[in-house]
């Protein structure tokens, strides 16, 4: 009989996390955190500053590892998984190489883990036109805006087709419109290409625009205490704020980030 088909792209068990140095106090940065990302599911990760979102990243990107618990990326360690190019990240700074054009940064990827191919040559350009950009392949990063800039660094972490993409903060250092446009933009692109997303904002609305899901964490040791379903039909425009399904939403995870903070 054939075994089925695991229907989660990233999977979180029982994980726990402690910073430690000889002549520092032990700080326990997790404790107890579980977490599943189905295949092709977006889901936000809320908390209050220093909960541990950003550790809890590093975790997943095998950066650093952890004290107990379990994650597996499309079934394999974070590292493996780092190896052979199942997952991408995107951070608050966009880390472009000033001396090199949008093309060659897009292409650094490839070019670190592999040979460039005429398929990624395709890919490239159909994520340029997706993105917006394709009349700047050629430019360089101090000639672009911030949101451009965070446009490339997008396209460069799909360059590879990963099946996860783990995003921290990518807007937070944008203007409230720009940050606007591009929650709508990273809306499309997603709905095109369809990775698992894990995606870490201190913005409950850009949460309940953008998610499937949003997994609500406790402060340190941080912990998800509740996960909220959004089921709003996509695509989604920035008039659903005013709807009172969606103002009900952003409200009761404020709520549940309020009470989280206490505990």
């Amino acid at each position: 009989m054939p075994t089925e088909k695991n229907p989660f792209s990233i999977q979180v068990e029982d994980l726990d996390f402690t910073y430690s140095s000889p002549d520092r106090p032990k700080i326990d940065a997790l404790l107890g955190m579980n977490l599943s990302v189905r295949d092709e599911e977006f889901v936000s990760l809320v908390g209050p500053s220093g909960c541990g979102k950003t550790t809890f990243l590093k975790l997943l990107c095998g950066l650093i590892s952890p004290d107990k618990g379990k994650i597996r990326i499309k079934g394999l360690p974070p590292l493996e998984a780092r190896q052979n190019g199942r997952f991408s990240v995107v951070f608050q700074s966009t880390a472009l190489l000033e001396w090199r054009t949008v093309e060659e940064n897009i292409f650094l990827p490839i070019e670190l883990h592999s040979e460039l191919k005429t398929e990624h040559q395709v890919l490239f350009k159909d994520l340029m036109k997706m993105v917006g950009l394709e009349d700047f392949s050629n430019s360089y990063p101090h000639e672009l805006s911030g949101g451009m800039q965070q446009k490339v660094a997008i396209a460069r972490s799909l360059i590879n087709q990963p099946s996860a993409l783990f995003m921290d903060e990518p807007f937070g250092a944008l203007d409230l419109i720009t940050r606007g446009k591009l929650n709508l933009e990273l809306q499309r692109i997603w709905g095109k290409i369809k990775p698992s997303v894990v995606f870490i904002t201190h913005s409950i609305r850009e949460a309940c625009f953008l998610s499937d899901k949003i997994a609500v964490m406790s402060t340190s040791p941080g912990r998800i205490t509740k996960i909220f379903d959004v089921n709003f039909e996509r695509p989604r425009s920035l008039e659903i704020f005013q709807e009172s399904d969606f103002i009900s939403l952003e409200t009761n995870v404020s709520k549940e980030l309020g009470n989280s903070s206490i505990l």
